[in-house]
């Protein structure tokens, strides 16, 4: 049995964290009020991360920037791997992000992964499942709530800029036919942020670095066992939503002195 676990979140508007206003209110009145207001915002949820790292200090972030960035990055050069003494990188992976079975070629899917927000959506003119990010380069609308238009590309919802697979701009309805206006669409900064891809073993694989396209092509993405694919063997894929992050499942999944309490003997 294959199990895919993503724990891809959504908050509604009411969650969200309560705008500021004034008041003509006596001080006293006032700290009444900052109180209260501080206990409901701690009822908030806020946003939840998918395979997110740990909080790093803040004395310690210049050093993961940097990380991130591949400055203490070393690979070794014949077996294409990263050697003992090397820094983990989180974006030097392939992460799994859905089973292909259950994403819809006729819409683009928001998704999260490492605190970054991406779109799922088939490119049926390359015959490919894409990555962007979830922001359109003109005002940062979300792409997740286009639509794939008459061409095939992904097009914004808000201005109707429209993308094909490679994030290349096609299309802005508002510009000019002639002059610069016409020629704005092969800007570079009307171009979408992309991101490595792979189906793998009937997962969508992404590689979460829009920078690292040699190391990625490089890199394998993991792999279930060879009797996945076996014709003999039975398989069944399950997809779940989990409104936690990866570390709390993993401390969860290795800790079974809870299964009596938690799940009532399940196991008996």
């Amino acid at each position: 049995m294959a199990l895919l676990l993503s724990t891809n979140a959504y908050v509604t508007s009411s969650q969200q964290k309560t705008l500021p206003f004034l008041s003509t209110r006596t001080p006293k009145q006032q700290l009444s009020i900052t109180n209260s207001l501080k206990r409901t915002r701690n009822l908030n949820f806020s946003p939840l991360r998918v395979a997110a790292p740990p909080s790093v200090p803040a004395s310690d972030q210049e050093t993961v920037k940097r990380e991130e960035e591949g400055e203490y990055r070393s690979v070794d050069d014949e077996f294409g791997e990263e050697s003992t003494d090397s820094k983990f990188s989180w974006r030097d992976h392939w992460y799994p992000v859905s089973l292909v079975e259950d994403l819809d070629q006729m819409l683009p899917t928001p998704f999260q992964l490492l605190g970054r927000d991406l779109v799922l959506w088939f490119d049926n003119n390359n015959k490919e499942w894409v990555a962007f990010d979830d922001k359109c380069p003109h005002r940062l609308a979300p792409l997740s709530e286009g639509r794939i238009d008459e061409n095939g590309h992904l097009q914004c919802s808000y201005h109707g800029w429209s993308f094909d697979g490679c994030g290349s701009c096609t299309r802005i309805p508002q510009a000019a036919s002639e002059g610069p206006e016409a020629r704005a669409f092969r800007s570079p900064r009307a171009c979408a942020t992309r991101f490595p891809t792979m189906v793998s073993q009937g997962l969508l694989f992404v590689w979460p670095d829009e920078n690292g396209w040699e190391r990625a092509n490089a890199t394998k993405p993991p792999m279930l066992p060879d009797d996945f694919d076996k014709p003999e063997f039975s398989t069944v894929t399950i997809q779940r939503d989990l409104f936690y992050g990866y570390d709390t499942l993993m401390e969860n999944v290795s800790d079974p002195s809870h299964i009596d309490f938690a799940h009532h003997k399940v196991h008996t």
